[in-house]
This record gives structure tokens, sequence and C-alpha cells, in this order.
């Protein structure tokens, strides 16, 4: 029978042609920078509210290091839903929210330390002392989210 007209046929040679915008090292490379682009907005969002929250806390006579913490906790949430959902479209699973907070537990304690560090030993002004801990911090979160999102969870939690 002739499967002409189906699409089948154009369908398999696009699966099968070769150059650069279906070999697999562009088609990674498109799919990571979606990823990328994807949690660069959604950090945005996220440190709109972090920013906003740590700036009123240190107005309103929180120490850095606090205010920090808290504006990052109501932000992480904010991106958990952004990064599984929208960013990296994978499932919202129990381990994976676990592993996403104990990543974010972590990282906002460590760089709550640095800003508090940048504050009180280098006389930065807190609101700056956060401003330049944001780069390491993404890049750090990114490839931490990535691998939270992107790989399967498996055996947490079972014993062997």
């Amino acid at each position: 029978m002739d499967n002409e007209g189906d699409g089948r046929d154009e369908a398999r040679m696009r699966d099968l042609a070769i150059g650069p915008s279906n070999s697999p090292p562009f088609a990674r490379f498109r799919r990571v920078r979606r990823e990328l682009v994807g949690f660069f907005l959604s950090t945005l969002l996220g440190l709109s509210i972090d920013l906003g929250l740590f700036a009123w806390g240190v107005a309103a006579g929180l120490m850095p290091g606090l205010a920090n913490l808290l504006s990052s906790a109501c932000a992480v949430t904010v991106m958990y839903f952004l990064s599984s959902r929208l960013t990296f479209r994978s499932a919202q699973t129990t381990s994976r929210f676990v592993l996403f907070v104990m990543w974010y537990v972590a990282s906002i304690m460590v760089f709550s330390l640095l800003v508090q560090v940048a504050h009180d030993t280098f006389a930065v002004e807190a609101f700056w002392a956060k401003l330049l801990t944001l780069p390491l911090s993404f890049a750090a979160n990114f490839v931490a989210v990535r691998l939270i999102m992107t790989y399967r969870v498996r055996n947490l939690g079972r014993s062997t």
C-alpha cells in the first residue's frame, strides 16, 4: 500500500536528516539554551520577590543575613513551581521537592553567610553585598536545579 500523502515519509526523512539543526549536539544545545533562558526569566521573578523582601527586611531593622534568609525562602517557593513546571517541564514529585528544598537550604545558608561576611568584614552595604553574590548563586543554582529536575531520582529512601 502506498503511504504517499500521509506524512510518515516526510517525518522519517526529517528524523534521518543530518545537519546543524537536527544533529544531537545542536538539539541538546537548544534544549539547554531554552532551559537557561527559562531559568533566567523565572529567576528574575524570584529575584524580584527576594530583593524586595530583603530590602524591606533590612529597612525594618533585620540583620542582613537574616533578611536574606527570609527573603530567599519566599523566593524559593516561587522558584520550585516555575522551575519544575515551566523551565524544565518535569513532574513534581516528592523526591524532587525534597532535593530542591535541601539544595536551596544549603545554597541560601552559604550565600546568606557570604552576604553577612561581605557586610561585616568589608563594610559593603547590605544590598550591594547581596547583589555581589548573585552571579555565583545563579550559576550554582542552575546547575543544581537542572540536575534535580532532569535526572530521575531512584531508590531515594529505600534501604538496600
